[in-house]
């Protein structure tokens, strides 16, 4: 138990690339993480789940030195600087939130 000074949590931020967080493979990178706190769990059974202490989208594609404005959705082209309605995401951000 949490008594032995052992985290109970694990904890990791993730993020969303370049307003395309399907074609980018940010969705799945995502399921493979809680498939790995999954497993952590399994073997501790102290370890009571994950926080996502940081969710966000980067202003870069994936894969790559991030280059701010280097992607197809460059920020600074953007209102706002936020993800435009795509079919992607029909509303913006908010569908990378629901969606994660």
């Amino acid at each position: 138990d949490a008594s032995c000074g052992c985290p109970v949590y694990v904890t990791f931020h993730w993020y969303g690339n370049d307003c395309q967080p399907k074609t980018m493979g940010n969705y799945d990178h995502l399921l493979g993480r809680l498939n790995e706190v999954a497993s952590i769990m399994e073997a501790y059974p102290f370890v009571q789940g994950a926080i996502i202490n940081q969710v966000g989208m980067l202003n870069c594609p994936y894969g790559v030195e991030c280059i701010p404005n280097s992607g197809k959705y460059p920020a600074d082209k953007q209102p706002d600087e936020t993800c435009p309605s795509t079919e992607e995401l029909p509303n913006g951000l908010a569908t990378f939130v629901a969606e994660a």
